[in-house]
């Protein structure tokens, strides 16, 4: 089976449920729209929970979903984003995919 994946729709990764893709979604949407790559792509400290970075603030202003984090989930959307900013969408891809074959 072949699925069909377009770069920034997390809706079309494969292993990822609706309320996961929903975060991720959002969380890349606002980065674009705050246009904080940069940010993202030099991100260096030790957590997004504590940052008090104007430019994270920034982010959060334009997330629609801000409310419905755990700080765990918060922080792991974060590190995707800064993983996809770093490395670039396929390359996240290609790992998320990797770690969801290792799963089963």
């Amino acid at each position: 089976m072949s699925v069909s994946v377009t770069e920034g729709n997390f809706s079309t990764v494969p292993g990822i449920d609706n309320w996961e893709a929903s975060l991720l979604q959002d969380a890349y949407d606002a980065i674009t729209t705050a246009e904080e790559w940069d940010y993202f792509r030099i991100f260096s400290e030790k957590s997004f929970m504590s940052s008090q970075s104007a430019n994270l603030k920034k982010v959060q202003a334009h997330m629609k979903t801000l409310d419905q984090h755990s700080g765990a989930s918060y922080g792991c959307i974060m590190r995707s984003m800064e993983a996809i900013a770093k490395n670039g969408w396929w390359v996240w891809l290609g790992e998320r995919v990797k770690y969801q074959n290792s799963k089963h």
